[in-house]
């Protein structure tokens, strides 16, 4: 899956692909470490905890983070001159971007484990070009659609392996006991 990520980022080339700043690269490394840690973290609380419950308290603990920086916005500009599309967009992101995207995440965390809810995130660059391509006008490349096609097939083949608690010696125990 990694195989098509990397055909994905660099169908443009590799100056393209690896371009930017040392500050900006060592930001998406750390985003990417602590993704790796909120999935454990979130995993193990989600064992005790309902996966709304979880969601919602995560969502006020960043609003009330954000709040200091929204009362500065809002003393600086006054919000009558804020276009309404403006104000949908920020709904639209708070609602569906961030709340129904964490519930629908700490949804298969409570019932999945984490190492296949986490190589879901395979698909999010897959999306991205596709959005890119279709909204945007965005030139779509070969390798990309390779790599997509790459990123499909390992996410098939991870999601359809059967479970290794109901293979082999496990499913034969399984029906003794049960049978």
């Amino acid at each position: 899956s990694m195989g098509g990520i990397f055909l994905i980022v660099t169908a443009g080339g590799f100056r393209q692909a690896f371009g930017g700043t040392l500050e900006g690269n060592l930001f998406v490394l750390a985003a990417a470490f602590a993704a790796s840690i909120y999935t454990v973290l979130a995993k193990r609380l989600l064992q005790r905890i309902d996966a709304i419950a979880v969601t919602f308290y995560q969502s006020i603990f960043a609003a009330l983070l954000y709040l200091p920086f929204a009362g500065f916005e809002f003393a600086t500009i006054s919000l009558p001159h804020v276009p309404l599309r403006a104000l949908y967009a920020v709904l639209y992101l708070g609602i569906l971007c961030s709340f129904a995207a964490y519930l629908l995440l700490n949804f298969s965390l409570s019932r999945m484990k984490a190492s296949i809810v986490s190589a879901f995130a395979n698909i999010i660059p897959l999306v991205g070009v596709a959005v890119a391509f279709l909204v945007l006008g965005e030139k779509l490349y070969m390798l990309q659609i390779v790599g997509g096609l790459v990123v499909l097939a390992c996410m098939t083949f991870l999601t359809m392996r059967p479970s290794p608690e109901f293979s082999g010696q496990a499913l034969e125990e399984f029906v003794k006991r049960e049978g």
